[in-house]
């Protein structure tokens, strides 16, 4: 897939020319360097328009820098958007309730409950802009206290602060040796790729059990894909208009799974599949085909060759293999084998599709199919309210105790404590929240030591080039060894520390005691998101497993209404299975059952679409469509069962009404094909009921 990320390969000079830019760009030093300069850029810029909290700017920097373009063009975009509407919110607060101290709090409490809950509505980096919204209304709100008259002057101050780094990062980001993501986005897709072939051939080869391949193996690397794919949007380079053609293959990648998935299933759970010597030797002949697949690395024409011997796989296992003649008697067997070639009809296809966007990526002149990346978040009310009071009640809480205390440094904790509780959940996964909090405070010490450091070398120059010099530096060693994300609360911890504690300005004053005062109260701050986020409706074990079965109940309710068309359901489920399924421990068992309770129902709503579509396609006997609203009845009605498995008549009354469709000799073949699809799917969703694993609590002693 490499090859298929350039247009033209560069050959000579040229060549070589690139391959050295591509190795600065990507250099550690490089990025760090980037970083000390956006950070003294935005520093003379604040000295020049004499502003007097020019810590905002240093702030933000962390926040929206990243070693490629698009994450950061993302992030900065956020960040501005953010700040603009802040801007006006604080105005208005401020303007409306500066006056009246405790109207103010309740009014900007209001504010921030109201973008974070609206901003769990947004998938990726988009949330981090409400977030930002929250920052800087606070920021202004606070800093204009009752001096309701220097309001106008103080937002424009503010929004100034806080939008100059922004500036900067786009002019140092995207001409300094850019770094673009589309190389980030090609390895997740390759990563993705290789991830859901290998399961799938050992699925296909009885070599994995009922156990969890597809969330640990497979989902990462396609949330990480898809999350490429919307960073690449931001970027304006030549290496864009692949973005399209690269999400085509995700998207393929996505069905390929989900397919592999649901023939993984039925082997484990369809009665007799596994034993049946001719399904066996359609899987092995499948799975021979799939490892035949080209690599990554190669032209148009090999791929579209694979994608041609897959297509010829498909019809080995076309269900009028097994119909029986016009008229014909079909028989319990021939059922069973009608249903696993069309499950296994479906795999070939898909991989075909697969091969085909492939090709397409290599070659532009190639068609393929128009999607957007996966961008549409599962949106939980419940989870919304109480990740929204979380930085509510820290803002009420740690105002009271300023105002009532009177407390110096509770200024600075009320502001920043309460929007580090806002933003950083929104930009840290959930399993490394705790770990990162206790990070920062570790970041919050080096930055302390850099700070007073700063404060011993300065008063011994002059002019804001040694200044430059020295602070640059500070910050070049602190992003050369927090390049990777899981170090990122490193850096922001160091840089709050020096932008609160050292607090640059046009006439320093240095203050040894007064930054003692303020890592004291800075070190406050790690307290107050780890205890916010372990009192304040903690995202522990019970609440992962509360939300997961609620989230399962809603999707599969909606996907047997058809409330939503079939990619827009895969997004939503993908989303609940990499956020709530993937936070689920391995020795939870309840934890787990629900996990695979979400992974079932997402095949039986899959299952839910084919049945739709067989419906309006013309040709199925109208006998067997009218169990379509009892079949999806039933399964709602299982997965709504305490524990166990379901007693579903249905399906023996639905298998009966074929056999008497079948024996009507005026049925052309077409009719008798859909006839035997739409039975698979009832025998389908047949085995996930009877299995128990759509029950609300597994059985005692079931490890599903």
């Amino acid at each position: 897939m490499s090859t298929s990320l350039t247009s033209a390969p560069p050959s000579g000079l040229s060549a070589r020319l690139n391959r050295m830019q591509a190795r600065i760009a990507d250099a550690h030093a490089t990025y760090a360097f980037k970083v000390a300069l956006v950070t003294v850029l935005s520093l003379y810029a604040a000295f020049l328009l004499d502003l007097d909290h020019t810590y905002w700017a240093l702030i933000t920097i962390p926040l929206i820098v990243r070693p490629d373009g698009g994450s950061t063009v993302w992030r900065s975009t956020g960040r501005l958007g953010g700040t603009l509407l802040g801007c006006a919110s604080g105005f208005l607060l401020a303007v409306l309730f500066g006056q009246m101290p405790e109207t103010v709090i309740i009014a900007v409490a209001i504010f921030i409950f109201m973008v974070a809950f609206f901003g769990q509505m947004q998938a990726g980096l988009d949330v981090y802009a409400y977030g930002s919204a929250g920052l800087v209304a606070l920021i202004i709100v606070i800093d204009t206290g009752p001096n309701v008259d220097a309001a106008f002057s103080l937002a424009l101050a503010r929004t100034t602060e806080t939008a100059i780094p922004v500036i900067v990062v786009f002019i140092v980001m995207l001409v300094v040796f850019p770094r673009s993501i589309s190389g980030q986005a090609a390895d997740a897709l390759r990563t993705a790729r290789k991830a859901t072939l290998s399961l799938t051939g050992r699925i296909l080869r009885g070599e994995l059990g009922p156990s969890l391949g597809y969330e640990p193996e497979v989902l990462p690397a396609i949330s990480a894909a898809n999350t490429a794919l919307r960073a690449l949007a931001y970027e304006r380079t030549r290496r864009n208009h692949l973005r399209p053609r690269m999400t085509a293959v995700m998207n393929a990648i996505n069905r390929v799974a989900i397919r592999a998935e649901t023939g993984r299933f039925a082997l484990n759970h369809v009665p007799d599949e596994a034993d049946d010597a001719e399904i066996r030797d359609a899987r092995l002949r499948l799975a021979d085909a799939i490892d035949r697949l080209p690599g990554d690395d190669v032209g148009a024409a090999e791929f579209l060759a694979a994608a041609d011997e897959m297509a010829r796989v498909a019809e080995t296992v076309h269900p009028r293999q097994v119909l029986p003649p016009a008229g014909g008697d079909l028989s319990d067997r021939a059922l069973r084998l009608g249903a696993a070639f069309y499950r296994m009809r479906q795999l070939a296809l898909a991989v075909e599709d697969l091969m085909r966007a492939e090709a397409a990526l290599v070659d532009p002149s190639l068609p393929y199919e128009k999607m957007a990346p996966m961008a549409r978040r599962y949106f939980d009310p419940i989870g919304a309210l109480e990740f929204a009071a979380r930085p509510t009640l820290v803002f009420l809480v740690l105002t009271t105790v300023w105002i009532a205390t009177a407390w110096p440094g509770g200024q600075i904790l009320a502001l920043i404590g309460s929007a580090i509780t806002l933003i950083f959940p929104s930009i840290v996964p959930r399993a490394l929240r705790i770990g990162g909090a206790i990070t920062m405070a570790k970041g919050l010490a080096c930055g302390g030591v850099f700070a007073l450091v700063l404060m011993m070398l300065l008063p011994n120059v002059e002019g804001f080039g040694a200044l430059a010099l020295i602070l640059g530096g500070a910050v070049f060693a602190i992003f050369y060894v927090t390049r990777e994300p899981q170090h990122l609360p490193l850096a922001i911890g160091s840089v709050l520390a020096i932008a609160v504690g050292f607090q640059p300005q046009n006439t320093p004053s240095f203050s040894p005691i007064g930054l003692v005062n303020t890592l004291v109260t800075l070190t406050l701050m790690p307290v107050t998101v780890v205890s916010a986020l372990t009192l304040i409706f903690p995202e522990d074990a019970g609440w992962v497993r509360r939300h997961l079965r609620r989230a399962t109940d809603d999707l599969l309710g909606k996907a047997a209404r058809r409330e939503l068309g079939d990619n827009k359901l895969l997004e939503q489920f993908i989303d609940v299975l990499a956020d709530l399924g993937l936070s689920v421990s391995p020795n939870d068992p309840d934890g787990v059952h629900l996990r695979i309770r979400a992974r079932a129902a997402l095949i039986a709503s899959g299952e839910f679409y084919h049945q739709e579509r067989l419906e309006g396609g013309g040709h199925l006997p109208a006998r067997l469509a009218a169990y379509g609203p009892r079949l999806r009845s039933t399964v709602l009605e299982a997965a709504q069962r305490r524990s166990g498995p379901a007693e579903c008549v249905v399906f023996g009354e639905m298998r009966g009404t074929l056999r008497t469709v079948f024996a009507d000799s005026d049925l052309d073949e077409e009719a008798r094909v859909d006839a035997l699809r739409y039975t698979a799917v009832g025998e389908l969703l047949a085995a996930i009921l009877s299995t128990g694993q759509l029950s609300r609590m597994r059985e005692a002693g079931d490890a599903s």
